[in-house]
């Protein structure tokens, strides 16, 4: 080969190269759409509340997807703390089953949570919380809050 059919297969290379880079989120898939949804508990009487992490907050994802981390900090931590501290972190050592919906403060399925022993914290009314759910090398973080009941 002479120096310019090397010149041209390499520009080629170069070339294709640059296009494969530029268009990698092509070949991803559809980004993780996550949203919430706020069941409030109805208390009858003195009656206690069913659930004694408040209100029940169920996620629901876009489609069924194995799950190896969820993590929910305060927003105003994320905020002013590099590294703050989740009032709910769980995470899989092994291959969960597909989920396409979970609830807060609830055990998933071969899901244990990060720190051995530790309870989710009831979420607050009023404060804003990120959730941070991963599936494999895909990660989607979603904002919300509590309204207060009136």
């Amino acid at each position: 080969m002479t120096k310019k059919n090397i010149f041209l297969v390499f520009c080629l290379l170069a070339l294709g190269g640059i296009s494969l880079y530029l268009n990698r989120d092509h070949f991803m898939g559809p980004p993780i759409q996550l949203s919430h949804r706020v069941m409030y508990n109805r208390r009858r009487g003195n009656q206690p509340t069913p659930n004694p992490m408040g209100e029940t907050v169920r996620f629901l994802l876009d489609r069924p997807l194995r799950l190896t981390s969820i993590t929910v900090i305060p927003l105003d931590t994320v905020e002013t703390n590099k590294n703050p501290v989740p009032v709910w972190h769980l995470v899989s050592d092994s291959s969960t089953p597909p989920t396409k919906e979970f609830s807060y403060g609830f055990r998933l399925e071969e899901m244990q949570p990060a720190v051995k022993g530790s309870m989710p914290q009831p979420l607050q009314p009023g404060v804003n919380y990120r959730i941070v759910v991963e599936a494999g090398r895909k990660k989607v973080q979603h904002d919300f809050s509590i309204p207060p009941q009136s």
